[in-house]
C-alpha cells in the first residue's frame, strides 16, 4: 500500500521476500509496481545536478556529450513541470527518465 511505496522511497536498501512455491511473476509485479510509483531498483542515481533558483532562468551545462538529450528536451520537460527558474549540470550522458526522475 502506500505506507510499504513511502518507506521504499526513503529506504537505502529494498528486500522483497518472496513465497518460493510460487512463480516469479510476483517478483515482476512487485518491480513493475515500485517503478511506476519512481523507485528504481538495481539502478544507480543519474549524475545529474537540479536546484531550483526563484529567478535567473534555467541555466543549462552540460560536462559530457549528450547524445540522448539536447538543451531544448531539458527546457520542454522543465516547462511541463512549470519550472522556469533552474540550474541543470549533467555530468554524464542520461535519458529524459533519469532526468525527470531527478
Amino acid at each position: 500500500g502506500r505506507q510499504v511505496i513511502a518507506v521504499a522511497r526513503t529506504a537505502d536498501l529494498v528486500i522483497m521476500v518472496l513465497d518460493a512455491t510460487k512463480k516469479d511473476i510476483h517478483k515482476d509485479l512487485l518491480e513493475k509496481e515500485l517503478d511506476s510509483v519512481g523507485i528504481r531498483l538495481n539502478k544507480r542515481k543519474p549524475e545529474i545536478y537540479f536546484k531550483q533558483k526563484k529567478t535567473g532562468g534555467i541555466t543549462f551545462t552540460a560536462i559530457c556529450n549528450l547524445t540522448r538529450m539536447d538543451e531544448k528536451m531539458v527546457r520542454t520537460i522543465l516547462h511541463e513541470y512549470k519550472i522556469h527558474n533552474a540550474e541543470v549540470l549533467f555530468r554524464e550522458d542520461s535519458t529524459p527518465d533519469d532526468f525527470i526522475d531527478v
